[in-house]
């Protein structure tokens, strides 16, 4: 606002076609900031579902593994 009141002290005119149209990319720039950020977001999530996966196989595989320990170490007795 400050720069359109200088523009009108100094007598300068003001292009509103000017003053729209950077409007407008400014509001084009917000909805790709909004729409890269929900991409991240998403993203966040999909890392965390794939980390829960990943802990749960471990941990079913090690399961397994003890189970495996556990009926060979009865050969050994």
């Amino acid at each position: 606002m400050r720069a359109a009141q200088a523009a009108v002290d100094t007598g300068s005119q003001v292009d509103p076609e000017v003053v729209q149209s950077k409007v407008e990319e400014v509001s084009d720039s917000i909805e790709r900031f909004q729409s890269v950020k929900k991409k991240c977001s998403n993203i966040r999530k999909s890392a965390t579902g794939i980390e829960a996966d990943l802990d749960e196989i471990a941990d079913t595989v090690n399961g397994h593994l003890n189970d495996v320990r556990a009926e060979l170490s009865k050969a050994d007795s």
